[in-house]
């Protein structure tokens, strides 16, 4: 899903997307892109990391998931 996820990089604005990168110190170590369905539900269509960093995945998604949280169910 390479050229998906690139796709929505850049027309991240034109199709109201929502997206992190999160580092370890300067480097880019993982990224979330995803978007509100309704004013309940947020869906996380993208996650990308670099698994040389055990639990990166989880990591992601609980710190995404904390950031938004307040917004939905």
């Amino acid at each position: 899903d390479y050229h998906s996820c690139l796709e929505a990089i850049e027309l991240l604005e034109v199709l109201k997307l929502v997206g992190k990168v999160y580092y370890v110190g300067s480097l880019p170590v993982g990224l979330v892109i995803g978007e509100a369905i309704n004013s309940d539900t947020f869906v996380i269509h993208f996650a990308k990391a670099n698994s040389d960093y055990k639990g990166i995945y989880q990591c992601l998604f609980q710190v995404f998931a904390t950031s938004v949280e307040s917004q939905y169910k």
